[in-house]
């Protein structure tokens, strides 16, 4: 599960990396926590012009919807859940820009403090005045094991930024507000992080570069057997 990510770069330098000619928001800046519900640039295509651009989202609609959980999309449901193979047909895909993402795995597990149990008061004490006793105490609950994680970063050897595929969409707010927000693409972890987590972003390889063309391609995906090439090209 991809939960926590960071980008180093200024606003140019992303701009530079992904050949955006569009920037919709002058408060892209380096973040080294991007988490959900926090505002992120993401790269796609305009429709209408065919030029990259960076827009700013939301890391899912958590922020507004609670009870949705819409931080990650896993790579092998992309045609099985509706709503996320609604956003590939659409052409609603896109990148967020990482500079590495972090995973927190179980270092250790702390035990609870040994209970120590009220003796019971004597029957050869002192009768009270009042015969007066407390109800006995429902049973306390099981605590869990206090965990102990450790924060590892990821990142790709001799870059600076790296593309994590994602998918977006709009939601119309109460106030009429629209906000754009997204979700990232997880897949099965590769060797170097399959010790920590058994899920990671899919980061999009820079060759061959038609395989990122066509996953931010807005008019491909509609017609017959392209959506399944797009699910096909996250799994390798």
């Amino acid at each position: 599960m991809c939960g926590r990510y960071f980008q180093y770069g200024t606003k140019q330098e992303v701009a530079e990396f992904v050949r955006a000619k569009r920037i919709t928001s002058e408060t892209i800046a380096p973040d080294y926590n991007a988490s959900p519900t926090t505002r992120q640039p993401i790269l796609r295509v305009d429709r209408d012009t065919g030029e990259r651009e960076l827009v700013l989202m939301d890391w899912s609609k958590q922020k507004y919807l609670p009870a949705y959980a819409t931080i990650n999309a896993r790579s092998e449901r992309l045609l099985e859940s509706n709503m996320w193979k609604t956003f590939i047909r659409k052409g609603q895909r896109g990148c967020a820009i990482m500079s590495g993402f972090y995973e927190f795995p179980v270092v250790e597990m702390l035990p609870d403090p040994p209970q120590t149990d009220v003796p019971a008061p004597s029957e050869e004490a002192a009768p009270a005045l009042f015969d007066f006793r407390l109800p006995p105490e429902p049973p306390k609950k099981k605590k869990k094991p206090k965990v102990v994680k450790e924060a590892r970063a990821f990142a790709v050897h001799g870059q600076d930024f790296f593309l994590a595929g994602a998918l977006w969409d709009t939601l119309k707010l109460p106030n009429g507000d629209v906000i754009e927000w997204f979700t990232i693409i997880t897949t099965d972890p590769n060797e170097l992080v399959e010790d920590d987590h058994d899920r990671m972003p899919w980061i999009i390889p820079p060759i061959p570069p038609a395989d990122l063309e066509l996953w931010l391609d807005p008019h491909f995906g509609r017609r017959e057997g392209e959506a399944e090439r797009l699910a096909a090209l996250v799994r390798t």
